[in-house]
């Protein structure tokens, strides 16, 4: 594999809010926000690390994204929590040049939380400004 960037990425609270108006709420509402921001990146490959991942498949959870396997890698260890399974999931993998974490649960993770982490607002989720800054930052 040729050196390349990890987005683990959550579902809820990131690709569509956990409360608020129903419109937010509707299932991957900003997913064309990420498919946007992650266009021409050929350097890029999501991971996913959602609670999902503990009651549907592997290759459903891919499928929903609509991203392709060249894209999507998999998903970390249903058998770990969030942070123990991304770090299970970067270990023996020198290939990987850098890696962020899109998520909205603080409580997931240490305190004070890995410097990788970009914490949404489980209503704004991807929709925020400062989390498309961040990662567009973070790609370039």
């Amino acid at each position: 594999m040729t050196e390349a960037k990890i987005l683990f990425l959550d579902f809820d609270g990131v690709l569509h809010a956990t409360s608020g108006p129903a419109t937010s709420m509707r299932e991957f509402v900003w997913l064309p926000i990420l498919k946007d921001l992650i266009a021409g990146h050929s350097d890029l490959r999501i991971v996913l690390h959602t609670s999902h991942r503990f009651t549907s498949s592997p290759e459903f959870l891919l499928s929903r994204l609509g991203l392709g396997k060249d894209v999507c890698l998999g998903v970390t260890k249903p058998s770990l929590g969030r942070w123990p399974s991304i770090q299970d999931w970067t270990k023996g993998r020198p290939w990987i040049k850098s890696f962020r974490i899109l998520d909205d649960q603080a409580r997931e993770f240490p305190n004070p939380p890995p410097t990788e982490l970009i914490l949404c607002d489980g209503r704004r989720g991807l929709s925020e400004t400062r989390v498309q800054d961040i990662l567009r930052q973070w790609l370039a």
